[in-house]
């Protein structure tokens, strides 16, 4: 099965994390041929020319934008040409954004169609302004978006949870000394709260600055707060107001991107997200697989993570008060914390791993056959 995927940015991102994960997943598996499309040279296009994925650059018009929208049928008609040859199966988008683009192609190439919902953006609304109806497949990574979607019978019908395969590789020694060098000005911080992600407004870091400032407040005085993500230049003044508002100058360490994952979380004490908005935490997954407790605001995602155990580790509201009193709680009770945590964790390895994502986009992909619907 020959499988064409679209991921046009190719910079850093969670996205193209997980669909990096997918393409392993994909290429140690003898029934499926990953190819890419995608807009222009980054390190994703690195890492898949290292696994041998075939990477084809091309120039693709983004659907929400007037003018480019009049371009999209030649341009698609100008692609579907240069790959008809290859015997597509299926036109993958990795994100909402280019699901208009794989439906078209795969309605020139004569195959099906399917895109990866990542974002808890794509609502029924946006679902349908990007027309993602005309795929053969609409595929959310966390049944938060799968249920919202399935309320609509324009989608019902495509809509399938197709959980991310996530795993952490062993910490290099590299990384682990980038890491002492970047940590040498804060001396005072014996545990290190990790918030892993873009420093902007949706990822909210300035609340982990809040709490970081409580718990200090509150008797854990060796606290400090480890930033890890490209900084939005318009999101910094709000980090410096409110760092020096709770004073945590020598306690809040903004790194910026770090690509040793792993020694970060060796690092870290505790993970932290208090993003508004998600598809599925990765960084989440990231920290359970890692053997860290992370606690979370309520977003998209959490219920497939926690289960049962989502009281304890996710606050109630999206606030920093919440999220603070849900630290407060197991910290207060750290056995039975940490027996909810290994139940987490169990749940966390066999959901999201490797071979139980592989079997499920087979699947999925295989149910739906090779002939397409329109």
């Amino acid at each position: 099965m020959n499988l064409l995927y679209i991921q046009k940015s190719t910079g850093r991102g969670g996205a193209k994390n997980s669909l990096l994960e997918t393409l392993a997943a994909i290429r140690s598996d003898g029934g499926m041929h990953p190819h890419m499309i995608v807009g222009g040279d980054g390190s994703f296009t690195e890492r898949c020319s290292e696994m041998g994925v075939p990477v084809s650059v091309e120039k693709l018009p983004e659907w929400r934008k007037f003018f480019e929208r009049l371009t999209f049928s030649s341009a698609m008609r100008r692609i579907a040409r240069k790959h008809a040859a290859s015997g597509i199966d299926w036109v993958i988008s990795n994100e909402m954004w280019w699901g208009p683009h794989a439906a078209q192609l795969a309605r020139h190439l004569g195959c099906r169609s399917a895109v990866v919902l990542r974002d808890g953006i794509a609502t029924v609304k946006k679902s349908l302004q990007y027309r993602l109806d005309r795929n053969d497949l609409i595929l959310p990574v966390s049944s938060t978006i799968t249920s919202a979607l399935k309320s609509h019978t324009a989608l019902a019908d495509r809509v399938h949870v197709l959980f991310n395969s996530v795993r952490v590789p062993p910490a290099r020694p590299d990384d682990v000394a980038a890491l002492d060098r970047l940590l040498q000005p804060f001396p005072d911080v014996g545990r290190w709260l990790l918030v892993v992600g873009k420093l902007g407004a949706r990822k909210n870091q300035a609340d982990a600055v809040r709490v970081t400032r409580a718990l200090i407040d509150g008797g854990h005085r060796d606290l400090g707060l480890l930033l890890a993500g490209d900084i939005d230049p318009v999101y910094q003044p709000l980090m410096d107001e409110v760092i020096a508002e709770c004073r945590l100058d020598g306690r809040v360490a903004m790194i910026g991107n770090f690509d040793g994952l792993a020694a970060l979380l060796e690092r870290a004490h505790t993970v932290l997200l208090p993003s508004f908005r998600e598809g599925l935490p990765r960084s989440l997954v990231e920290a359970i697989t890692a053997g860290k407790p992370a606690f979370s605001f309520p977003c998209e995602g959490v219920e497939d993570i926690y289960g049962a155990n989502r009281s304890r580790f996710v606050s109630d509201s999206s606030d920093a008060d919440a999220l603070l009193r849900t630290l407060r709680d197991a910290w207060a009770d750290p056995e039975g914390a940490h027996q909810a945590f290994m139940d987490v964790r169990r749940g966390v390895l066999e959901r999201f791993s490797l071979q139980a994502h592989l079997a499920r986009l087979r699947d999925l992909l295989n149910a739906s056959g090779q002939t397409p619907s329109r």
